[in-house]
């Protein structure tokens, strides 16, 4: 199979080499991801400036560093470097940190996955919860089993698998689940200070809730053990309100 090989962390962040080992031994894998740590960009795409592309030779592989976001890697991915031979699957990841719940809306992970979905070529995202003990590799072998099944299902191409891992080694894992998109939502604050030129400036800090009571949601279920698959569509129209909706009577 061939594999375009996609992340938000950075063109050398150690869950992209981790996955990029394991995916590399069975499948042809093309690399290109932002050439520096890109998370919480969402499919941000740089325009009115040039993109400068880097090489980086680990071990006999070459990775591609773009200078630009993560949905701009994986478009330049797709148009240039797998122009004449398209990939059959988009992979990002392995993200350093979940994206469960409302993460989806900003998340460069899914967001370079997107971007495989929008030209017709299934996609998966692949993200472990945050951890200073670097448990990648055991998260590779679990994301190798779900690429290759991925491959084997007639999933219609439009439908993305966004898939989260708990941060524990794989002995310790209870399964897999098929997850509905949580609920937990963010609490931010932002910080006002004095800027070295008198003026004022703001730095925004804030944490997720995690607390989803619901059992089906991807919240509750990765931080009770489990790795989380939950299919999504680009599709965001909420059908049950369309006819309430018409019904507004609204005049031009």
């Amino acid at each position: 199979m061939r594999i375009l090989l996609c992340n938000d962390d950075g063109v050398l962040a150690p869950g992209l080499r981790a996955l990029h080992r394991v995916l590399a031994e069975r499948h042809t894998v093309i690399v290109c991801a932002p050439a520096t740590e890109c998370s919480a960009k969402s499919n941000c795409l740089t325009l009115h400036q040039p993109l400068k592309l880097e090489k980086h030779l680990i071990g006999d592989a070459v990775f591609h560093g773009l200078g630009g976001y993560p949905a701009d890697a994986a478009k330049f991915g797709l148009q240039v470097l797998c122009k004449d031979h398209p990939p059959d699957l988009v992979v990002s990841g392995i993200n350093n940190g979940l994206n469960t719940g409302q993460n989806v809306f900003y998340s460069g992970t899914v967001a370079a996955a997107t971007e495989g979905t929008f030209a017709g070529i299934p996609a998966i995202a692949l993200s472990m919860d945050a951890s200073k003990e670097f448990l990648f590799d055991d998260a590779a072998e679990i994301a190798l089993q779900i690429v290759e099944k991925r491959a084997e299902l007639p999933l219609p191409a439009e439908i993305l698998l966004n898939v989260n891992i708990p941060r524990l080694p794989a002995s310790q894992i209870k399964g897999w689940k098929v997850s509905r998109m949580g609920v937990a939502r963010f609490s931010e604050s932002f910080t006002r200070r004095p800027s070295p030129d008198g003026g004022v400036w703001y730095w925004v800090d804030g944490s997720k809730d995690y607390h989803d009571p619901e059992p089906e949601h991807d919240d509750f279920q990765v931080h009770t053990g489990w790795v989380t698959i939950s299919p999504l569509r680009m599709d965001l129209t909420a059908p049950d309100w369309t006819s309430a909706l018409q019904g507004w009577n609204l005049t031009p």
